[in-house]
């Protein structure tokens, strides 16, 4: 009797084991989505934008419903509703206070605007929808043009090359506030400095993820700069390392990158690599792990990029057309 049950007892304990794997254990597969177009444009009604010819940024306010676009061209950022349609644009080509002669990347916190400039970052107070030049301050260098802000409304970027940590956090006045995460090490200090380039996004209750642009790391970071997660990424990106690396062997002093476009909206991180032209990678925010792939029908388009609108409509750019388009999943 007492051997039946310890049978019994051995075989309810296998049977629980192998339900954990299935669910927990076992790679999940990756589902896959086809989006398809349902809106493009190239230009503005007012001829500030003549054409898009080159789309450094994309910066999605998802409390104003607001599309911010930084254009390089015509040296302004211009703003749109969730269908394309054109609202207004912030400053023109030009050196002045509230101009700009290039623009890396744009931020937004409440009513505060921020612009990734080559001298470093300029700030705006937007009141009724116009700027106010409030201020430029200056960052220090990193090959990434990237940023991301904080629940708090501070900027999150890549630390100088002198420091150890990986990140570092300023106030809206530019005062470095911390420095936290450690540089993944390389043969040579340069070249450690030169791919530990990272873009930074913040999620609603201010965790942080960091997507390593040439090398295969994803981190999640709480909002007190602990460590939560290090995902080594695996077969999606084995042809962007491969393709970095031949890259370097004619400039070993650059920085190459695999990441084209980062993006988070809840429950997802959305990552695209530089080598899959119409697809976009979809993480899973706990766990890191590859859950969908985002495929546009038309293999044709060049998406550089791209913003989340909702669950079932993304924007992106499209680099080769010079058009902004709006896409919704296929149901």
């Amino acid at each position: 009797m007492k051997r039946k049950f310890s049978l019994l007892a051995i075989m309810v304990i296998i049977i629980i084991f192998g339900v954990i794997f299935i669910f927990y254990v076992r790679p999940k597969s990756v589902g896959e989505l086809q989006y398809v177009e349902v809106k493009t444009i190239s230009s503005t009604p007012d001829s500030i934008i003549k054409y898009f010819s080159s789309v450094t940024s994309l910066w999605f306010d998802s409390i104003e419903k607001r599309l911010y676009v930084s254009d390089l061209q015509a040296g302004c950022i211009a703003i749109f509703d969730t269908n394309l349609n054109y609202l207004a644009r912030i400053g023109k080509k030009g050196k002045g206070p509230d101009e700009f002669d290039w623009i890396n990347f744009v931020g937004k916190f409440d009513n505060l605007l921020f612009v990734y400039v080559p001298r470093g970052i300029k700030s705006f107070e937007l009141v009724d929808g116009s700027p106010r030049y409030l201020s430029l301050f200056s960052v220090p260098f990193f090959p990434s043009n990237t940023f991301a802000v904080s629940v708090e409304g501070n900027l999150i970027m890549p630390a100088s090359s002198k420091d150890d940590s990986l990140l570092a956090v300023y106030d809206a006045k530019g005062n470095l506030l911390r420095l936290f995460g450690k540089k993944i090490p390389q043969e040579t200090e340069q070249r450690t400095f030169l791919k530990n380039g990272v873009w930074p996004v913040v999620d609603g209750e201010g965790n942080i993820y960091v997507v390593f642009l040439s090398l295969p790391y994803i981190r999640k970071y709480s909002r007190d700069f602990n460590l939560l997660i290090e995902r080594h990424l695996s077969d999606e990106v084995k042809y962007g390392l491969k393709i970095i690396a031949e890259k370097e062997k004619g400039n070993p002093n650059v920085r190459h990158t695999m990441v084209a476009g980062v993006f988070y909206r809840k429950p997802y991180l959305y990552i695209r690599y530089a080598d899959q032209l119409p697809v976009i990678n979809v993480y899973d925010e706990k766990t890191l792990e590859l859950r969908k792939k985002i495929r546009i029908k038309n293999a044709e388009r060049s998406l550089t990029n791209f913003v989340v609108i909702s669950d079932k409509s993304l924007v992106f750019f499209d680099m080769k057309n010079g058009e902004l388009v709006k896409c919704e999943v296929i149901q």
